[in-house]
């Protein structure tokens, strides 16, 4: 029964335009699936800093999506020629109440999430629930 559920959502493709910033312009879905789109958009909730960051800086997002207050923590772990790496930390408030964690690596040159995963734990109305995102992408 999941799998006729979640089949189609597992095997969509998502295109994304982003900035420079990793800020998201545009979201496509193939196949359409309503509301992936947003999903989508919010799987990418990273927006890089402004400034160049070094080992051991940090920037935090706010994000508000469905009842719930997001707040993420993104620290520099390492960066060499090829790849930033990032930790990922970070608490989930209001409709539900948690935690999250992860890491990311983004590529030096591009700007381009290669791997992301962000484990969230919370519970929602006396429930526990635990989600995982993985992401890999390539820059076209």
């Amino acid at each position: 029964m999941m799998h006729a559920q979640f089949g189609p959502i597992l095997e969509a493709t998502i295109f994304s335009t982003l900035s420079k910033r990793a800020e998201s312009v545009i979201t496509k879905v193939e196949p359409s699936i309503p509301g992936l789109d947003e999903m989508a958009k919010s799987a990418s909730a990273v927006v890089y800093p402004k400034d160049a960051v070094a080992v051991g800086d940090s920037w935090t997002i706010h994000k508000m999506e469905n009842g719930m207050d997001m707040e993420m923590i993104y620290t520099v772990e390492s960066i060499d020629k090829e790849n930033v790496m990032v930790a990922v930390s970070g608490a989930i408030s209001l409709m539900a109440e948690g935690t999250i964690s992860g890491s990311m690596e983004i590529d030096s040159a591009t700007g381009n999430v290669n791997v992301s995963t962000v484990n969230m734990e919370m519970v929602v109305q006396g429930q526990e629930m635990g989600m995982v995102l993985n992401m890999t992408s390539t820059k076209q």
